[in-house]
């Protein structure tokens, strides 16, 4: 396999490289596959093999979705279980099964806090 090509310029938090194309930021690798290989569909992500994020080599991208993503990462032995490790919400509730709501959006799953939910729904 070919080295990465790195980002050189601008990079956000968690190391993605960002460059401005007609007034708005855009990641460096989806330019670098948009560039290569054309427009990326609706709801497709361009994801990374190497996992290198500031790498825009587009030998090392490929187009999958959200669930492609998550399930490459697992793969990797690289998922980040921060959210699923939560006990409590961010108010202080309890994480049980009477006080969580799992929501689907899409290809994903969140769970919810079913006090908090009512609060919401009072307020309104």
């Amino acid at each position: 396999m070919n080295p990465c090509i790195e980002w050189p310029r601008g990079r956000t938090k968690k190391g993605y490289g960002v460059k401005w194309a007609n007034g708005k930021a855009v990641y460096a690798h989806r330019a670098a596959w948009e560039e290569a290989n054309g427009p990326i569909l609706y709801g497709m992500q361009v994801c990374h093999t190497c996992d290198n994020p500031p790498c825009c080599n587009p030998d090392h991208l490929f187009l999958g979705t959200n669930a492609d993503n998550q399930q490459d990462s697992i793969a990797k032995n690289r998922h980040s279980t921060y959210w699923s490790s939560k006990t409590h919400c961010a108010w202080g509730h309890e994480f049980t099964p009477e006080n969580t709501l799992i929501e689907r959006r899409g290809d994903r799953t969140k769970r919810c806090c079913r006090e908090c939910r009512r609060r919401r729904q009072r307020i309104k």
